[in-house]
């Protein structure tokens, strides 16, 4: 079967052009050809094309072989371009295939046309074929593979051009915005990756459909999308195109047959045109959309310096919690825990203090949210349980049993081995089991209450009490609450603090009291500060308290002095 060829033929003989046509049939070619012998029919040709091929005669009274070269070429057009000529020198030759002319042919060997296109055609479609390779790997560079977006580097490059123009005399500012996505990682654990790819993809699509014509949306990390505004017209703008991102990104995904949403959250940083570098603009929008998320104010967050300040603050802090235990910069501090019947010592909690190089000592409400972002709270939460046990075993050796208390994080609660790892610091450190309380805050517990559980009931056989910490701020489920083995309720302290103002909190205690008496639990006030607080705890029957009315965290030598 002959192969189909849309030839565009230069020559202003009609004779030789059914010549040309005659022999690329005997090649084994069907062509469908086109005439033309002046540049304005050359020009309206190729615009009307497609061809595969050129064939041109090189000499004719107004237009020349290379007056089509010329043109093709102006074009920026790959098509295989042969010059057939009666009379060629060699030099006159040398200087078309210089031009641009892949091959010319003599018109009287014309048998030498087809094998000449052959190989034309073949080197035309290899390098069609090369240049599709190098647009996919160039694409790949600069384009994100899942939202078609473009990527964290060509992103960072229109940033550049924005910064540049921003910077030119009377221009408008421009500026950043950075969109990060909450839930994003349950949603994958939830539904899978495909599912995970649609939620991008549909993200994607409502970024490009609320910003405006001219402005740049790319992908800069897994879950995160920045958008470059230039111009910015007016100084409300930003957040107004924000709170918009926002309220599209809110609603619904359908992915993967499943209807799933995400949490948006955006930081601005604005562009005003400086020497400050594109990065710097990013790493500021992606502090502030940090603060949007932390804060969940519609419209984003505009960065401020002192964000950066924090949050260089907070990195070197993270460095420095990594070798506190190594250089032995911890300390236990223990926070007594008394009767609210007659104020007698019933135990303590056992507390991590950090005794910082350079700042000195800084309380768990600081470091430990540090630790449990990091993972810092696995070793530091070993170590604190290590301290407590040799603490009630050296207590134990001269007195009754002295109960000492200590939080577990949610990552050392989520460990499977859990109850093996505290079985095995009790019988290195000797500890009687009965004097080692274990709490849990009731997020955690609430979580997955069947795994809880489970969990519970392995630390209650090692002979431990339990305790639920931070009682009434979850959303507990009073079924389960009464299937953990539980010894104790500690009732939060933002409800402690109201107790001596606030009607509604003495009866949220009152009921916690009640509920917990009703299941023989005893009760523990966290954040006794004042009398009045410990009076009004006492009235409505709670057991025990805990806070800076009865003394903070002690060291175990003024610990030692409480107990005699």
């Amino acid at each position: 079967m002959a192969t189909p060829l849309r030839v565009l033929i230069v020559e202003d003989s009609e004779d030789d052009a059914v010549l040309v046509v005659r022999h690329l049939e005997r090649a084994g070619y069907a062509p469908a050809h086109a005439r033309v012998q002046t540049a304005a029919d050359m020009i309206a040709a190729l615009e009307a094309g497609p061809w595969d091929c050129v064939i041109a005669d090189y000499s004719m009274p107004h237009f020349s072989g290379t007056d089509a070269l010329a043109i093709v070429r102006s074009r920026g057009m790959d098509l295989p371009f042969i010059i057939v000529s009666g009379t060629i020198g060699e030099e006159v030759a040398v200087a078309a295939m210089k031009a641009g002319a892949h091959d010319y042919v003599m018109k009287g060997n014309l048998s030498r046309l087809g094998p000449a296109l052959a190989r034309e055609l073949r080197d035309a479609a290899d390098r069609r074929e090369r240049r599709r390779v190098e647009e996919e790997r160039a694409r790949d560079l600069l384009y994100d593979a899942v939202t078609g977006l473009p990527n964290r580097t060509l992103l960072l490059d229109r940033l550049g051009l924005a910064i540049e123009r921003a910077g030119a005399p009377g221009n408008l500012p421009a500026a950043l915005l950075f969109v990060g996505l909450g839930r994003f990682h349950a949603i994958v654990e939830a539904w899978g990756h495909r599912c995970g790819d649609a939620v991008l993809e549909a993200v994607a699509r409502r970024l490009e459909g609320n910003v405006r014509a001219g402005d740049t949306v790319g992908r800069v990390g897994e879950t995160e999308f920045a958008v470059v505004l230039d111009p910015v017209r007016e100084p409300g703008e930003p957040a107004r195109i924000a709170e918009a991102l926002e309220r599209a990104l809110s609603s619904p995904v359908a992915a993967g047959g499943q209807e799933v949403s995400v949490t948006p959250s955006v930081g601005i940083a604005p562009v005003p045109g400086s020497d400050r570098q594109a990065g710097e603009i990013l790493r500021d929008a992606n502090t502030a959309m940090h603060r949007a998320m932390a804060r969940r104010t519609a419209g984003g967050a505009i960065f401020e310096s002192a964000m950066h300040d924090r949050a260089v603050a907070r990195v070197r802090l993270e460095n420095d919690l990594r070798r506190a235990l190594e250089r032995g910069e911890l300390e236990a501090g223990y926070q007594p825990v008394v009767s609210l019947r007659d104020r007698s010592l019933t135990g303590f909690e056992c507390l991590a203090r950090w005794k910082h190089p350079e700042r000195g000592l800084i309380g768990p409400a600081e470091f430990i949210p540090i630790a449990e972002d990091t993972g810092q709270i696995l070793p530091i939460g070993a170590w604190v349980l290590r301290e407590a046990c040799m603490q009630v075993r050296d207590w134990g050796f001269r007195r009754k049993v002295v109960p000492v208390a200590v939080n577990l994080s949610a990552l050392q609660f989520a460990q499977a081995d859990l109850a093996d790892r505290i079985r095995a610091t009790l019988v290195e450190t000797g500890a009687d089991p009965r004097s080692l309380h274990l709490e849990i805050t009731e997020s955690v517990a609430m979580d997955d209450a069947a795994a809880t559980i489970r969990t519970l009931a392995s630390l209650k056989a090692l002979g431990v009490k339990l305790k639920i910490d931070d009682f009434g701020t979850g959303y507990s489920s009073l079924s389960y609450l009464h299937r953990f083995p539980l010894d104790a309720l500690k009732i939060d302290q933002s409800f402690v603090r109201r107790i001596d103002t606030d009607a509604e909190a003495v009866e949220i205690v009152r009921t916690i009291v009640a509920l917990a008496h009703a299941m023989s639990l005893t009760v523990v006030a966290e954040g006794v500060e004042t009398e009045a607080h410990f009076s009004g705890l006492k009235a409505l029957g709670c057991d025990e308290g805990q806070g800076f009315l009865f003394g903070g965290a002690l060291d175990a030598r003024k610990a030692e002095e409480m107990l005699k």
